[in-house]
């Protein structure tokens, strides 16, 4: 998944506020995590673990990508310009996301390459 912007929110008593399985340029500021013995966020690298074959030509990320046309200047006015480039730019890598928690009344769980 990526785009996603959460911004200015109050997340109280759900299991996750916010959860990704990588991703890029996935925004997730100024929120407050109110969460007792839960995790709030998890964030995770599976594309480079478990779930790297679909990043590999022939794969299922890979196979979907080829499918839209991400390259034009159409999705790169709209996506943004790292999008162009993407199986050039380590495919599968979580990239260019902000996490940035405004308050927290739990703890938190953050996965990382």
């Amino acid at each position: 998944m990526s785009g996603w912007h959460v911004t200015n929110n109050s997340f109280k008593n759900v299991s996750f506020a916010f959860q990704l399985g990588g991703g890029r340029e996935n925004l997730f500021l100024n929120n407050t995590v109110d969460l007792t013995n839960r995790c709030g966020i998890s964030f995770d690298d599976r594309g480079l673990g478990w779930a790297a074959a679909g990043c590999k030509p022939g794969g299922t990320n890979w196979d979907f990508l080829s499918r839209v046309p991400y390259k034009s200047a159409v999705w790169a006015a709209r996506y943004g310009p790292f999008l162009a480039n993407m199986t050039e730019d380590s495919l599968c890598t979580p990239k260019y996301n902000q996490i940035k928690v405004g308050a927290v009344m739990s703890w938190l769980q953050f996965i990382f390459p």
